[in-house]
């Protein structure tokens, strides 16, 4: 063998070995699609007393079945809805709900908050009531 050849077998046994040292997954048998949870509220700027859109997408594990509203400047929370999703604490796949806007909440941005299982944090979507 020459030396081209000889530093190329290295390389191929060098490969091969880390590839089933690290678990590199060469067979695919436990690949897992991750997906984040992402939050659209519509429309972004709203009058008070209109309803608000909310749809969400979750993650693997979900979301707690509750969404909150929260004042963004104080961070005190404005209101709430339970059971998103229907009964159950978990709520997965993809959720479409609506919530009225209060006529006593002030101008201002408002945040609404879903607390995702993947993350273990909250996830977050602004809007504004005019």
């Amino acid at each position: 063998m020459n030396k081209d050849n000889l530093i190329l077998f290295g390389s191929i046994i060098i490969l091969i070995g880390s590839a089933l040292f690290f678990d590199f997954n060469t067979t695919g048998s436990a690949v897992q699609e991750y997906t984040t949870t992402s939050i659209d509220v519509s429309p972004g700027i709203i009058p008070a007393g209109d309803l608000l859109y909310i749809d969400v997408k979750t993650g693997n594990k979900g979301i707690n079945n509750k969404a909150d509203f929260i004042y963004a400047i104080d961070n005190l929370r404005k209101g709430s809805k339970e059971n998103i999703c229907g009964d159950g604490a978990v709520c997965t796949g993809d959720i479409s709900f609506s919530y009225v806007v209060s006529l006593g909440w002030e101008r201002g941005i408002y945040k609404m908050v879903l607390y995702d299982y993947d993350t273990e944090s909250f996830v977050e979507r602004k809007f504004t009531v005019v």
